[in-house]
């Protein structure tokens, strides 16, 4: 038995030889890279510019026993570090549960029809979610309810656009949403013009409300709402962040809003629910209210949304990733 333990790694059962010699070739390449880390044969840097192998251990001290590191599996044979540990999954630990929303204006193979042409309305803006919460066109007639795909509008990446006069989306079914104690809701988005009521999202009880009310940034909940006081609304990409916490003590500890990574002082109106979100949800709106008004003029990136109140921690690694792609 070798001390690395590479003659011993099997792959399967281990009767086939040539299964187990990717397994081998695999433990060879992370001991490299072990020794590197540890200070040693630093000039094959090729192996981690942008990919890593099959198997990655978790965060341990450097110079441990291989036999104590902890693997899982990745992909086969490599992957993108960018999109294995800088995603709406990966930064947050509970995200296969609690990440319920995820759309991305950037990834074109996420729409209906597939892969649009530019300025091609949509049927269908993809979850990227494990849960497939698809939004569709919200209104009649539904051919012309349908916000459009814009190639290169940010960073060169591609973006949905919303007219403000009834293009909306609608996210359904929406059990999911209803009687929730806690949310941490991300947008990515551009206001064409601060005139007027522009709603980002809201449902049919005033929940998740997410809007320009036509002078500042507006948040709630079906019992109350937080408005901000001297923004400065205009028309440039910002993300917003909103975190709910029914647990909290105070309309200010329940409902918190964040513009471009700071916190927002808000004033409210009404007493923001201390339990949950209501129970009796029917619509989740994306670029109108939940009575099909107030549309969005503008443009949304990206929208990730978890069924958690995030540790400030969390929020400040997803506004770090949202915010190096589009800010």
């Amino acid at each position: 038995m070798s001390a690395n333990g590479i003659s011993t790694l099997i792959e399967g059962d281990g009767s086939d030889a040539t299964a187990n010699k990717e397994a081998r070739q695999i433990a060879k390449l992370n001991l490299a890279q072990t020794r590197r880390q540890a200070g040693g044969d630093t000039t094959a840097t090729y192996y981690r510019s942008l990919n890593v192998y099959n198997r990655i251990y978790l965060p341990e001290a450097y110079n441990t026993d291989p036999a104590t590191h902890v693997w899982y599996l990745v992909g086969r044979p490599w992957f993108d570090t960018s999109a294995a540990l800088s995603t709406p999954f990966t930064l947050v630990e509970s995200a296969s549960t609690s990440l319920q929303i995820w759309y991305d204006g950037a990834d074109i193979t996420q729409f209906q029809p597939t892969n649009p042409q530019d300025a091609e309305g949509i049927t269908q803006w993809n979850d990227k979610s494990n849960f497939a919460h698809n939004a569709n066109p919200e209104g009649t007639p539904a051919n012309l309810v349908r916000p459009t795909y814009q190639t290169a509008e940010q960073n060169s990446l591609s973006v949905v656009e919303f007219d403000g006069s009834n293009d909306c989306l609608s996210i359904n079914p929406i059990a999911w949403a209803e009687s929730i104690g806690a949310y941490t809701m991300f947008f990515v988005a551009k206001f064409d013009n601060t005139v007027g009521t522009d709603t980002l999202s809201a449902t049919d009880t005033n929940d998740f409300l997410l809007r320009n009310n036509g002078t500042e940034i507006e948040v709630g909940t079906a019992s109350g709402t937080g408005i901000t006081s001297l923004l400065g609304l205009n028309t440039a990409y910002h993300y917003y962040t909103v975190r709910y916490d029914g647990t909290a003590s105070s309309n200010a500890n329940r409902l918190k809003l964040r513009v471009d990574g700071g916190d927002k002082a808000l004033d409210f109106t009404g007493t923001v629910v201390g339990s949950a979100t209501s129970g009796s949800i029917t619509k989740f709106n994306i670029g109108c209210d939940g009575a099909g008004s107030n549309f969005f003029d503008g443009q949304i990136a990206e929208i990730v949304m978890f069924t958690e109140a995030l540790s400030t921690e969390d929020i400040t690694d997803v506004e770090s990733y949202l915010s190096s792609r589009w800010i």
